[in-house]
C-alpha cells in the first residue's frame, strides 16, 4: 500500500524522504535564474522524495551581535519558487513561510489563496528571527488567523514536550523525532 506524504505524516511513519532547498535570490537574472530551475528540476526528478521543503529565508541581523561580513539578499518568494518554477518536480511541496512580514490582512489573503479545493498547499509557518523583533503578525496570532479563515490547512504546527505549547517554541534540540509526534494539523 502506498501513502501520501500527509498520511505518513499523520501515521508518525519513519522513512519520510524530504530534500530541501532555498529559493535563489531576488536579483539572479532570468537566464541563471532559468538554469538554475533546470538543474534543480534534473537533480530532484529522478529522486524518491516524499516532499520537497523550500524555505523562507529571513534576515537575521537580530540575531548577530557584529555585522554581516557580507549584506542579506532577499530570495524568491518561496511560494512562488515552489509551485511555479519547481512545478515539474512531482513530489509535494513543503514551503516555509515567514509571517512576521505580513499583517494579519495579507497573511489572510495568502491563506485563502493558498488553500483553494484545486491547489491546497502545504505550509509551515515560522515567526521573526528574534524574539525582540518588531513583526506585524506573531506566529500566535498567524494561527489563530489561520483557525479562523483556513481550518482543516495544512499549516503545520508542532507542539513542544516540555511545555506543551503548540506552534510557540522551535527549539526542539534534545529531541529524538522517533520520540515525538512529528506535527499537527490544524
Amino acid at each position: 500500500m502506498t501513502f501520501t506524504f500527509s498520511e505518513k505524516v499523520a501515521s508518525c511513519q519513519a522513512g519520510i524522504c524530504l530534500y530541501g532547498i532555498a529559493p535563489p535570490k531576488q536579483a539572479t537574472a532570468p537566464e541563471q535564474l532559468a538554469g538554475i530551475v533546470e538543474q534543480q528540476v534534473a537533480r530532484l526528478q529522478p529522486l524518491e522524495l516524499d516532499g520537497l521543503i523550500v524555505y523562507d529565508i529571513q534576515d537575521e541581523a537580530d540575531r548577530m551581535s557584529v555585522p554581516r561580513p557580507f549584506p542579506f539578499l532577499p530570495t524568491i518568494d518561496p511560494e512562488t519558487y515552489a509551485h511555479e518554477h519547481l512545478g515539474r518536480v512531482a513530489a509535494p511541496k513543503i514551503v516555509y513561510r515567514c509571517v512576521a512580514r505580513d499583517s494579519p490582512a495579507s497573511f489572510i489573503r495568502w491563506l485563502v489563496s493558498a488553500n483553494q479545493p484545486v491547489t491546497p498547499r502545504i505550509s509551515v509557518l515560522v515567526g521573526a528571527s528574534t524574539s525582540g523583533a518588531r513583526v506585524s503578525l506573531t506566529l500566535a496570532d498567524a494561527y489563530d488567523l489561520a483557525r479562523q479563515h483556513a481550518p482543516g490547512s495544512l499549516a503545520w504546527r508542532h507542539r513542544d514536550r516540555r511545555t506543551g505549547m503548540r506552534g510557540a517554541s522551535t527549539n526542539t534540540s534534545g529531541f529524538s523525532p522517533r520520540r515525538r509526534r512529528a506535527a499537527d494539523f490544524l
